[in-house]
């Protein structure tokens, strides 16, 4: 048997771009994570333009970590989970920070950091 090639049309990829980017709109990304070990903070930087720094007590997957084991706290590829290989952890963000805020707080912060950025056609409507 020969192997069978998969062909992504131009409308293939034009329709994974736009499901992307519905995504990013909808969901809560992380663009990066890190962990300090000074102040004990595990620190969040989203793609919507705002950080987030959570005491690393706060969440029980972590607390009882060595600190030199969350040094190597990654983010998947889409930024939608936490990852820390060495302990096999894997925390959706979303999951992580609507647990410890509420969502209609966290939500209305993230539109008050977009509803900020100036653009010619806002300034045009304001």
């Amino acid at each position: 048997m020969g192997k069978t090639r998969m062909m992504v049309t131009k409308a293939d990829r034009e329709r994974a771009i736009a499901t992307g980017r519905e995504r990013e709109a909808r969901e809560l990304l992380a663009a990066s994570i890190r962990y300090s070990p000074r102040t004990e903070m595990i620190e969040i930087a989203f793609r919507r333009g705002f950080a987030l720094s959570i005491p690393r007590s706060q969440v029980p997957e972590l607390a009882g970590l060595p600190k030199t084991a969350l040094g190597k706290i990654r983010l998947s590829p889409a930024g939608s989970t936490i990852l820390l290989d060495a302990a096999d952890i894997s925390l959706g963000v979303e999951d992580l920070v609507f647990s410890l805020l509420p969502r209609e707080a966290l939500l209305g912060a993230a539109g008050a950091v977009g509803g900020a950025a100036r653009s010619a056609v806002k300034t045009a409507a304001a």
